[in-house]
């Protein structure tokens, strides 16, 4: 399917636009799948999940059907759409060609050439978590990650149904933490299309970019291009 290759009925989808943290959380999930399946018995070690990354990917009908025939648990990876898209002007280029006003508004207005299609990303993703059951979704929000690790990494392990204990969680979180603060050459790599790591990934970047102006346009397009969302609380990606 489009190179993603289901193994089992229990693998899951995580699913978010870039520079949202889809990459972090996909590390969590491995990491937390690893430390369940090293507990398991072999003969029970076939049937442990594996976590596919999906980024920048619209909804179409093939990745839809696949999630329904199967089952599939997915999880939304969302972050506060202000911060986006200042690490998007960052972390692509445009703020060496063009003032962040005029990026923003091609980022608002889907424009082909500043790839702005986070919206597009966001609504049709809801509509699509409309139809799954909530025991099979999951929304992590990228600032409350960043906030509480442990929290979160809880929630991810309850979500995908794995046994580690407590103690082995509270390690895992250790690891995390301090791989992110001593990134290895894989993850820098991988920050030019996450941007998880690095000034781009801190929670209210976009206060250092928004003029008040600015802020008052998008709020007014926000709320109006994802007044049918519905699986979440939109204004949630504007705190």
């Amino acid at each position: 399917m489009n190179g993603l290759h289901i193994s089992t009925p229990n693998d899951v989808l995580i699913v978010g636009y870039q520079f949202s943290g889809c990459e972090q959380v996909q590390e969590i999930c491995e990491k937390l799948i690893s430390t369940a399946n090293q507990s398991m018995p072999p003969h029970m070690q076939s049937t442990v999940p594996q976590a596919h990354l999906v980024i920048n990917r619209l909804p179409d009908q093939c990745l839809t059907q696949t999630i329904k025939n199967n089952a599939l648990k997915v999880i939304y990876v969302v972050r506060n759409s202000q911060d986006v898209a200042v690490a998007k002007y960052l972390k692509a280029g445009f703020e060496r060609t063009v003032p962040f006003s005029t990026f923003l508004q091609g980022f608002v207005k889907d424009s082909s050439g500043f790839g702005g299609d986070w919206f597009r990303h966001t609504t049709q993703w809801s509509a699509v978590f409309s139809h799954i059951v909530s025991a099979q979704r999951h929304i992590v929000e990228y600032n409350s990650l960043k906030q509480n690790i442990e929290e979160e990494v809880c929630r991810l392990r309850e979500f995908l149904g794995l046994k580690v204990s407590r103690d082995t969680m509270t390690s895992v979180c250790g690891q995390l933490v301090s791989e992110s603060d001593q990134p290895s050459r894989k993850r820098q790599k991988t920050t030019d299309h996450d941007g998880d790591r690095d000034s781009a990934a801190q929670p209210g970047i976009w206060k250092e970019y928004f003029t008040v102006q600015l802020q008052e346009d998008f709020h007014a397009l926000f709320h109006q291009l994802l007044k049918d969302v519905t699986v979440f609380d939109p204004r949630r990606l504007l705190s």
